[in-house]
Formats: structure tokens, C-alpha cells, sequence
């Protein structure tokens, strides 16, 4: 509707305030992003963010940047979460989301030659059949095809997969994993350290079904039964750690200025 009104800003009231480093329902100390690139709001929302829809930024940009503000109407005087491409997502930006309820399909080809044959099967399947994946990994060395897609989505999916594998005369092993999350890291310079992670004892490495890294976030597809001793472990290592060392330089700067005012 702004769009198709040209309007000059889109605001949106919600019951938070505004776009949350954290999912509010899983975490204690989540905080509003004070403003955001498209680019983050987006990935923000396709990796688990409940605030917006990711659909909802594409008409904004196409009307020439709409700006869009997320306000809590209980709370109208806080500021919110300005999001828009004449802003900049601060160097400082740290968030943390969660997607539960998510099954990882894993398909390996039996003959290495046939793995470029078995990727375009798969994905033609999936498209003939209208079905979402959330994220799909390649290992062309083992030739292995991981494919994450909603838990609900899961068995139909192994179903036309095997239907169609038995009518084209293909062979390929179809291993489902039931009951996993994915837990995602964003910022503007991802530094965490995933080793660590993976071999600290409360976290057992045969949980951890998948890393990957793209421009801007890390994702971890981890078993359900460890998703939130995890999520709370990352939370407090990954995004309250860096606004702690941000909040102590803001108070380092007060403090000189006082000083130097007081001098």
C-alpha cells in the first residue's frame, strides 16, 4: 500500500521495540537496533526475525527507499528501528536469530560423475513441486547435496525425491534429520570463533549437522535438544560482549569529556 501510495515513510506498530538484536520470547536482555540497511533488515528477517516479513522490504526499495520505522505503540516515545537505504547499519551491529522446527535433508550421489546429473533432478523436483528451501549447502568432493526446508515439508519432499529417482533410474542415498534448528549470527565484520564452540564439552560435536559462512552471517543448523543452551551461550558471548565494549568506550569518551570540561 506505501508503495502504491508513493508514501514518504511507512511505519509499523508492533508490541516490541523495534527490531531486536534477539528474539525476546528465548532471551533476557534483547535491545532495539536503532537503524538498519535494507540489506541487514532483510537478512534479518529471512533468518528468523519475527518483526517484518522479508517480502515487505522489496516493494519498499523498488518505490525508489521508502523509509520504514517499526514502533511499539505501547511505548510510543521510544525511538524504534529506523530501517532504509539512506541510513547505515551501524559498525557495531551484532544480532542473534533462531528457526526452530526445521528438518536437513542430505543427498549423496553413489557415483561421484553423477553428482552435477543429481543437483539438477533435485532442484527441478523441488520447483515442479513448488516447495521452499531455507538453505541448501553443495560438497562437490563427497558429493553431497544438504538441503534445510521446514520439518513439516520434509517427508513429501523425500517422497518426490524418491519417486523420481526410481522413474529416471538414478541411485543416491537420502538421509533425513528430524528436529533441527538453526541458529545465526549477523554483523558487519563476523569474527566469532566457531571452534571454540565445537569443542566445548556442553556441546557435543556430533549436534552441530552444519556451519555455514556467507557475507554478513554465520549459521549453525544444530540439533533441537541443544538449541537453547546454545542460543543463550552465543547471546551472551557474540552480542552482549561487543554492546559491553561498546557501552564502556561511550563511557570512557563521557568521562574525558568531563574531565577535559571540569579542567
Amino acid at each position: 500500500i506505501a508503495a502504491g501510495l508513493s508514501a514518504k515513510r511507512l511505519e509499523i506498530w508492533t508490541d516490541v521495540d523495534g527490531v531486536l538484536n534477539g528474539d525476546p520470547r528465548h532471551l533476557d536482555n534483547t535491545n532495539p537496533i536503532p537503524q538498519l540497511h535494507y540489506r541487514e533488515a532483510e537478512q534479518l528477517s529471512r533468518l528468523g526475525a519475527k518483526v517484518i516479513h522479508a517480502k515487505t522490504i522489496a516493494p519498499l526499495v523498488l518505490a525508489g527507499g521508502i523509509p520504514l520505522h517499526i514502533r511499539n505503540t505501547r511505548r510510543p516515545d521510544l525511538a524504534g528501528t529506523i530501517i532504509s537505504n539512506q541510513v547505515k547499519t551501524l559498525p557495531s551491529f551484532r544480532a542473534i536469530t533462531l528457526q526452530t522446527k526445521l528438518s536437513l535433508l542430505e543427498i549423496r550421489a553413489k557415483k561421484h560423475d553423477d553428482f552435477a546429473v543429481l543437483l539438477a533432478e533435485v532442484f527441478r523436483v523441488l520447483a515442479v513441486a513448488g516447495k521452499e528451501v531455507l538453505h541448501y549447502e553443495t560438497d562437490t568432493t563427497s558429493a553431497r547435496l544438504q538441503l534445510l526446508v521446514e520439518k513439516t515439508e520434509a517427508q513429501l519432499i523425500l517422497e518426490k525425491l524418491r519417486k523420481e529417482f526410481t522413474r529416471n533410474g538414478f541411485t543416491a542415498v537420502l538421509q533425513c534429520f528430524d528436529d533441527v534448528s538453526r541458529i545465526s549470527l549477523l554483523s558487519k565484520t563476523p569474527y566469532i570463533q566457531l571452534d571454540t564452540i565445537r569443542e566445548n564439552r556442553i556441546f557435543p560435536q556430533e549436534s552441530f549437522r552444519l556451519i555455514t559462512r556467507k557475507s554478513g552471517f554465520i549459521s549453525l543448523i544444530v540439533d533441537a535438544a541443544i538449541e537453547q543452551t546454545l542460543l543463550k551461550h552465543l547471546h551472551a558471548g557474540f552480542v552482549n560482549e561487543v554492546e559491553g565494549q561498546v557501552e564502556n568506550a561511550k563511557n570512557k569518551t563521557s568521562n574525558l569529556i568531563q574531565v577535559g570540561k571540569a579542567g
